[in-house]
């Protein structure tokens, strides 16, 4: 007991004696700072109040605060030696946090504060406020304040830089160039990020000229293009791109100093795909292999080149893509994974894409890859071939391993049963939704919709609708609305269809030009051709919308069909006078195979005369001129050839003028035609291949 009792007072002892020397300390520490740094007000100096933007701080640490950075007044500002980089320190976080919360009012009253506070303010405060007006999206702030800074010489390369990028994202190209001439004015040279700025905007704006002068201009500032430029330059290789430009950024990045890294990679990557150009990929791929820091693709980066080699069809490279993985030990992830199966799908190698993945199943390290998202691509795959065996031999196989499914993949096997004509086995997936709570989406409705009008069961599909309609949750589309007039349209269902069209009206969305065909279609089979008319101008005129050719050509059917051969004219001639309509193959097709059916030849010729642009009175300068099928032409011909003599002049003229001006020989035409389908069962009206059609029309 004893022992334990000297050992508690020497602890005592020493713990007193620590505490008496730290009170010293702090009493000789106060005596210094008064001595020092007091401002003649004796010990009050020590607590005095320093106002901030945050309020006021009892901050001691204040007095002692100094600035080396070069600072200059600015409407007045004071400067005080014994102020600077603390006050600096203290305020910007404050200005960024004013900033992010769109406050921007905070954010002055903080500057406000620093300046009045005596502090010298340096480039970086202003920078902040600068980008505090940006962020709060008052450019003409941002601007004023900057050209008080720009004026005072403040300002640094990240202050124009900041003004830089703004006006360019405002596409003010032009006030942005004599920013950069301002800089070089007042010695602040450009930095390569200025460079990559005004890069980007002529990129974006797609100016070619712009783009490259920008490229000299930074390599003549002692700039040479890195792997960032040429990731820029990668965005202006699209569809149509110049080979001169593929060239020039291809010789850039042969010319740079380090090897390709990633992001670049997948830049042209992108390119190349947007281009079709993939000798410039397997180059790109070249340069980075011979290269003596070959870049080391990692599992995103075969990802990606995978896609591009299944954007132009090319099976072969994408299995050696992926045999290279495995020989470089590179590990594939989900993502990759789900690159490889979704490529081989898109090019008809769903077996391929099924066999892979039972493969990486049974092995044990790659078991993990194998997920919904996967299946759900092979369902999607078999889907497309119509194989609905293969479908539920898929989703068997998908609940033997405790693969769940989602509405993804939901809605491709019903999408699946729709394509096959297979409805009487959606209710085993419906099912299957409900046990496993998978809630049916927008998406799920239009399949089954899709499925039941296809089978020609659409008053289904509107129970459906109803069904989804009750849940409160759903809305049908104008997918949806769709799909249930043409389904109407093939039932010939005309007044359950104009019901349907004004629930969607009700509903507020407004039909499109698909609509539109689908209505008149309709109206066409039910021999309501002045309604289809009418239906379209009413729609029209409400909407804003301009018929398309589709609209156009199923009017013209319409009005074949019911044998208004004057009013498939008239509907023709609207189209013709249209600008905004393009007139194909396929609608003056369907118009003279229509007239020559109706026995109408004139007509015929005269519809003809516009498909080949050969009317003097007819708009000049369609490209291409659409024309007819070739057979028809030919059937055209004979029937004229062999009507009364003025059809025959006719006739003449139009195989002339064919030959004149569009190259198109029509007696080597007729003679191939003869050829190939020989004599018999050919009469006056032209082929029997042609007259088979005619039969079917």
């Amino acid at each position: 007991m004893q022992i334990l009792f000297d050992l508690f007072n020497t602890s005592i002892t020493e713990v007193i004696s620590c505490v008496g020397m730290e009170f010293m300390m702090f009493v000789v520490a106060t005596v210094a700072y008064i001595l020092l740094v007091g401002d003649g007000k004796g010990a009050m100096s020590l607590f005095k109040t320093s106002k901030s933007c945050c309020g006021a701080v009892q901050s001691p640490k204040l007095a002692f605060a100094t600035s080396n950075a070069p600072t200059r007044k600015i409407k007045g500002q004071a400067t005080a030696p014994g102020r600077g980089r603390d006050d600096v320190n203290a305020v910007v976080p404050v200005i960024r946090a004013c900033a992010r919360a769109k406050d921007l009012k905070g954010a002055q009253a903080a500057f406000d504060t620093l300046q009045a506070s005596g502090a010298m303010l340096n480039a970086q405060v202003h920078n902040c406020l600068i980008e505090a007006y940006l962020q709060c999206e008052d450019l003409p702030g941002a601007l004023k304040h900057f050209r008080e800074v720009a004026s005072a010489g403040t300002a640094d390369v990240v202050t124009y830089n900041t003004v830089l990028k703004a006006l360019l994202s405002l596409g003010q190209t032009s006030e942005a160039k004599k920013l950069l001439g301002e800089m070089a004015a007042r010695g602040l040279p450009a930095s390569r990020v200025t460079f990559h700025q005004l890069l980007n905007a002529e990129v974006t704006a797609g100016n070619q000229r712009g783009i490259w002068k920008v490229v000299d201009e930074m390599a003549a500032a002692g700039h040479a293009p890195d792997v960032i430029t040429c990731s820029i330059l990668a965005k202006c290789l699209k569809d149509g791109a110049h080979p001169w430009n593929v060239e020039r950024v291809m010789n850039l990045i042969a010319e740079l100093p380090g090897p390709v890294d990633e992001v670049l990679l997948s830049s042209m990557v992108e390119a190349c795909m947007r281009t079709k150009r993939m000798d410039v990929l397997s180059k790109l791929l070249t340069q980075c292999k011979d290269e003596e820091n070959s870049l080391k693709l990692t599992a995103p980066s075969y990802g990606s080149l995978i896609k591009a080699y299944a954007h132009v069809g090319d099976v072969e490279r994408m299995w050696a893509l992926w045999r290279e993985m495995g020989q470089r030990d590179v590990k594939p992830t989900a993502v990759t994974l789900g690159c490889m199966i979704d490529a081989l799908v898109r090019n008809g190698s769903v077996n391929d894409a099924w066999d892979l993945v039972n493969q990486l199943y049974t092995n044990e390290e790659t078991r993990d890859l194998v997920n919904t998202i996967i299946y759900s691509t092979i369902l999607k795959g078999f889907s497309w071939k119509q194989d609905i065996k293969r479908v539920f031999s898929i989703f068997e196989e998908m609940t033997e391993r405790a693969i769940p499914c989602n509405v993804i993949s939901y809605n491709t096997m019903i999408d699946a049963c729709a394509r096959c004509w297979a409805m009487d086995r959606v209710p085993q997936l419906l099912e299957c939704m409900r046990k496993e709570c998978v809630e049916p989406d927008l998406l799920t409705y239009s399949s089954l919709v899709k499925g039941y009008s296809l089978a020609g069961d659409v008053r289904r599909g509107f129970k459906v609708v109803e069904e989804m309609k009750s849940g409160g949750k759903l809305l049908p589309d104008e997918i949806m609305y769709n799909v249930l007039l043409d389904g109407c349209a093939k039932a010939t269902l005309v007044d359950e269809a104009l019901k349907l069209l004004q629930s969607m009206q009700d509903s507020g969305i407004a039909p499109s030009n698909h609509t539109l065909s689908i209505l008149v279609k309709l109206l066409g089979r039910g021999k309501r051709v002045k309604e289809a008319f009418k239906m379209v101008e009413d729609l029209t005129g409400k909407y804003g919308l301009r018929p398309n050719i589709q609209v156009y050509t199923c009017l013209i059917q319409a009005c074949l069909n019911n044998r208004q051969l004057d009013r498939a004219i008239a509907a023709h001639d609207k189209m013709v006078a249209d600008s905004h309509c393009k007139p194909d193959e396929r609608a003056y097709t369907a118009l003279v195979r229509g007239c020559l059916q109706a026995n109408g030849l004139d007509q015929a010729l005269y519809a003809l005369r516009y498909a080949y642009c050969l009317r003097a009175d007819q708009p000049q300068g369609r490209q291409p001129v659409p024309g007819v099928e070739s057979d028809l032409l030919v059937e055209v011909v004979a029937r004229l050839r062999a009507g009364e003599s003025k059809q025959h002049a006719a006739a003449s003229q139009l195989v002339a003028e064919l030959k004149e001006h569009r190259g198109i020989d029509v007696d080597t035409m007729t003679r191939s035609a003869k050829a190939a389908y020989g004599n018999a069962g050919r009469g006056p009206r032209g082929s029997a291949g042609t007259q088979q059609r005619s039969r079917r029309g």
